[in-house]
């Protein structure tokens, strides 16, 4: 079963359930003062609480998709194979959760892909969201603005869906002309397992800035109707993912002309989930283009680059 399955929830509840019907039954019979009595007790009170507590626990993770599987809740999510001349690999469709849902003319589709990365050889799951006006007649050569939206970590690409709601109020921002329809491109903000803070890791490592820099664009670029300059992309992202959006932004204005983080992280979290992202020596840090310039408040950071001709 699923570590966020509606069954394991459902046996947790009976479990606990069913353990604290056992101990009302035998609380009685061990109400005698003796040492295994005693012990007996205990341990019915224990395993109550250890069912109580692990149903609030499965609740709260299947409610909010802390850890979408068992491998990341042991640290061990599983590292994407990357197939040579694959930008993005089609996993499987559903509708968004707006009115008119399945069909595409009215709610537009959501894809749960697989974005290969051509620099980084690194692979990620994601969603992709195409609005409705991605499919209706008239829009066959028209190109959209994109957005990449990161959770953040621990999280799930599908918590931007669910609990977030990303698709669902851009769908509802479109319909009410406040703004443009967009790609959504919704996935976590690493490439492996631990959390490697949007940082190329020297010898061999992951090359998370490298995917999330130009890979991500790029693939997607290729695969759907996506404007190719920096100025029909976007990056968005809390926590963590607030972080790299940030970060992507001021270091890679070629892609990005505009970041977003919310709640955002303003230094990398190096601790025992990030594993050793600057081994050796430090390396000088490049200076940016003088015809760049960035801006901040609160939250948001917002790159303009001018182009002298």
């Amino acid at each position: 079963m699923g570590l966020t399955s509606s069954e394991l929830l459902l046996c947790a509840v009976l479990c606990t359930a069913l353990a604290f019907a056992v101990t009302v039954w035998l609380w009685p019979r061990l109400a005698r003062g003796s040492r295994a009595r005693v012990l007996g007790r205990m341990g019915l009170i224990v395993l109550v609480q250890v069912f109580l507590f692990a149903s609030v626990a499965l609740a709260a993770n299947r409610s909010l998709l802390i850890y979408g599987s068992w491998a990341d809740l042991a640290g061990r999510a599983r590292q994407e194979a990357v197939r040579g001349g694959v930008a993005v690999e089609v996993l499987g469709r559903q509708a968004p959760d707006v009115p008119g849902g399945g069909n595409p003319l009215v709610s537009g589709v959501i894809e749960k892909v697989t974005v290969h990365g051509e620099r980084s050889r690194r692979a990620a799951q994601a969603y992709v969201y195409l609005p409705p006006e991605y499919f209706q007649k008239g829009n066959e050569q028209r190109r959209f603005p994109a957005a990449v939206v990161l959770t953040g970590y621990p999280g799930t690409a599908e918590n931007l869906l669910k609990g977030l709601r990303y698709p669902k109020t851009a769908w509802t921002l479109a319909k009410e002309k406040k703004a443009q329809p967009m790609i959504l491109v919704m996935m976590r903000p690493t490439v492996s397992a631990e959390n490697t803070q949007c940082v190329d890791v020297r010898g061999g490592g992951s090359q998370s800035e490298t995917f999330f820099g130009t890979d991500v664009s790029r693939a997607i670029s290729s695969t759907y109707r996506t404007g190719t300059s920096a100025r029909s992309w976007g990056i968005i992202g809390d926590s963590t993912g607030g972080y790299c959006a940030l970060k992507m932004t001021v270091q890679h204005p070629e892609t990005y002309a505009a970041g977003v983080g919310l709640s955002a992280d303003y230094k990398p979290e190096i601790d025992q989930y990030s594993g050793d992202l600057y081994p050796g020596p430090p390396s000088p840090v490049p200076v940016g283009s003088p015809h760049c310039r960035t801006f901040s408040v609160g939250y948001a950071v917002r790159r303009w680059h001018t182009v002298r001709s």
